[in-house]
């Protein structure tokens, strides 16, 4: 493992993961550093995701208090709830957020919190040796072909830069 506090992963990356190959998540867990996902994110944006399911990834649910609920419910501005209670985790336990977001990653950068784009686990595990290149990238085309708008073309290239390049 690695010098990481801890990652905060978004719905949006998580379930880019889930509808294309899950088990990435689980060599991340492994191999890099544990991942947390807020607790109204799992109960009301993730249907799909059992607990069964997270802990076979070796994701922690992790529970915000009264006052980091009421921030988070009061949130104003072009991010939901939800993305401010993982915010709001990553700011209270100095934990990196994993996200494909483009307003989230802006809110993130006002409030100096350190974010990862949503291919860049990938990226950290093949230069650990965890993951084939091969394998990462056509896990980022699959993510691509379900997730168009928030994958480029310019992104999957660059993606496909940086893999060949380890």
């Amino acid at each position: 493992m690695t010098d990481y506090p801890g990652f905060v992963i978004d719905s949006s990356a998580l379930i880019d993961y889930q509808k294309t190959d899950d088990s990435i998540l689980h060599l991340f867990t492994q191999n890099i550093g544990a991942i947390y996902l807020a607790e109204p994110v799992f109960a009301d944006e993730l249907k799909e995701l059992s607990m069964a399911d997270c802990q076979r990834l070796g994701i922690l649910v992790s529970s915000l208090n009264l006052n980091q609920l009421i921030e988070a419910a009061g949130w104003q501005g072009s991010i939901s709830k939800y993305d401010a209670c993982s915010l709001i985790l990553a700011r209270e336990n100095n934990w990196t957020v994993i996200t494909s977001d483009k307003p989230l990653i802006s809110r993130l950068r006002n409030e100096h919190i350190p974010f990862i784009w949503g291919l860049r686990p990938m990226i950290m595990l093949v230069s650990a040796g965890c993951l084939a290149h091969g394998r990462a990238i056509q896990t980022a085309e699959n993510i691509r072909t379900i997730n168009p708008s928030y994958l480029t073309s310019e992104i999957i290239n660059k993606f496909k830069i940086e893999i060949n390049k380890l």
